[in-house]
């Protein structure tokens, strides 16, 4: 019953919606939410009392996990929002490349996990676990920040699968300060002009598309899932100078705009390759800028573009470089 026995274990579904036991240990905080949706009718019965009966009729869980993002464990949650069964890269040694590219015209067949969370009184487990929408925060003296909101099926009381390690968090943290801002005009383009005085925060927001399907099949829970069509969202905050006033031009001329946030870490111990994050967006600038903030005595612009898919097919994507072996 203390705050301090709270735990959070996953495990990747070999196939999605069937529970399976947990073999990594998440860090972080989660909240999770098992709901019930009751019919509860309102009959007439002679009495003043609104209701005499109900009944089950649907379930799910919803969850919101928050933590630091670190190389290691965004694998897991990129891929319960963009896109499953990625094969990495092997550019050297143990160090892998994840590139989660989303497809246009065919499904992502996201990853489904199995959460178990609970305290040293109980633990409950919900399969089926996607990512409805990821928030990725970048503040300058901060590290990346992690919010994803999921659901999964109804949560039902366990036991903890024993025997797990702490995490090993190899490459640490993505510190902000890292960070490279590329700005271009198409994919073809991405990463070849590098804004070195623009950026100054970001807030990456990535609306998955997913949702629950009932079926008729016996089952109180949600029975498959649903790709929608999506898009991502990158919102900055860019410092007061003739290349924001570039950007500004860009949004009032509705021309595309291809950015790459890069962000490197250490050295993964392979050669001179090193921990990396990277984020890739083809868009438009679609809302009002707010002209002026401020930060640190400086004027800033606040430019927020969508993702248009690309003459090339492609529209964002994300890439990780980690020594991650599977997820």
């Amino acid at each position: 019953m203390s705050t301090a026995f709270r735990r959070i274990q996953i495990g990747k579904e070999s196939t999605r919606g069937t529970a399976v036991a947990a073999d990594t240990v998440l860090i972080g905080g989660l909240t999770m939410t098992p709901e019930i949706t009751w019919h509860r009718p309102v009959d007439e019965r002679n009495s003043l009392a609104e209701f005499n009966r109900a009944v089950a009729v649907g379930q799910m869980t919803r969850l919101r996990y928050e933590s630091d993002a670190t190389y290691e464990q965004l694998t897991q949650f990129i891929s319960m929002a963009v896109k499953g069964a990625i094969s990495p890269t092997t550019p050297g040694g143990d160090t892998r490349d994840w590139a989660f590219i989303p497809n246009t015209t065919s499904k992502n067949v996201q990853d489904a996990f199995t959460f178990e969370y609970g305290d040293d009184t109980q633990a409950w487990e919900s399969d089926f676990t996607v990512v409805e929408s990821l928030e990725l925060g970048l503040a300058l003296n901060e590290v990346l920040t992690l919010r994803a909101d999921m659901f999964a099926n109804f949560a039902a009381k366990t036991t903890f699968t024993s025997g797990l390690s702490a995490p090993s968090l190899a490459g640490g943290e993505i510190v902000c300060n890292n960070a490279k801002i590329y700005i271009d005009s198409a994919w073809g383009s991405l990463g070849g002009t590098e804004k070195a005085t623009l950026l100054t925060g970001a807030t990456i927001r990535v609306p998955t598309g997913l949702a629950p399907v009932k079926y008729a099949d016996g089952s109180l829970d949600f029975s498959a899932l649903a790709e929608q069509k999506t898009h991502v969202e990158l919102e900055m905050d860019l410092v007061s100078s003739a290349a924001a006033i570039t950007e500004y031009d860009a949004y009032v001329a509705g021309t595309t705009r291809a950015i790459r946030i890069e962000i490197v870490g250490d050295l993964t111990g392979d050669s001179a390759m090193r921990y990396a994050f990277e984020f890739n967006v083809t868009g438009k600038y679609v809302t009002a800028p707010e002209i002026w903030g401020e930060r640190d005595g400086e004027d800033i612009v606040r430019l927020a573009l969508h993702s248009h898919e690309d003459s090339s097919g492609n529209h964002f994507s994300f890439v990780l470089r980690n020594k991650v072996t599977a997820i």
